[in-house]
């Protein structure tokens, strides 16, 4: 049998609290994870290297001695060598790209705006052309009664 509005139940308030407890504990537990996650790969991302050839590589290019500029340096270096999806990588990090919410926003109001003014214009282009198909006929049927006099 399938579900329908017949063979729903509501939950009670208990249980409905309870899942929402369990679904903050689950959701609490992630950004816990996710933190984690984020503070280790930044330990890893700004280490020193100790490896001579890629220090000597940084320090050419006066940049810092980390496992992240050594990164960026070599997805650059592949971007030169033609791979767009490195270049892609490395446009998205760059401010130039890179767009906020509030950015995004702002760009979809403005195309609201702009499909509001274009239907206002489609609509006064019309209006304009009735009256003028209106005045043509008026014209029309004037000189149609000077022709008959």
């Amino acid at each position: 049998m399938m579900a329908n509005e017949k063979n729903l139940k509501t939950p009670s308030t208990s249980e409905a609290r309870e899942r929402g407890r369990k679904g903050g504990k689950a959701s609490a537990k992630k950004r816990k994870e996710k933190a984690q996650i984020e503070k280790c790969l930044n330990t890893v991302l700004t280490a020193q290297i100790h490896e001579p050839k890629i220090q000597k590589m940084l320090e050419g290019y006066g940049m810092e001695n980390t496992w992240l500029m050594a990164m960026l340096m070599a997805m650059a270096t592949k971007a030169v060598n033609g791979s767009v999806g490195a270049f892609e990588q490395l446009m998205k990090m760059t401010s130039e790209v890179k767009k906020d919410k509030y950015d995004i926003a702002e760009q979809k109001a403005r195309i609201e705006y702009m499909k509001v003014q274009v239907k206002e214009k489609e609509k006064n282009i019309k209006e304009t052309e009735s009256e003028e198909s209106k005045l043509d006929k008026l014209m029309e049927a004037i000189e149609g009664g000077f022709k008959n006099e």
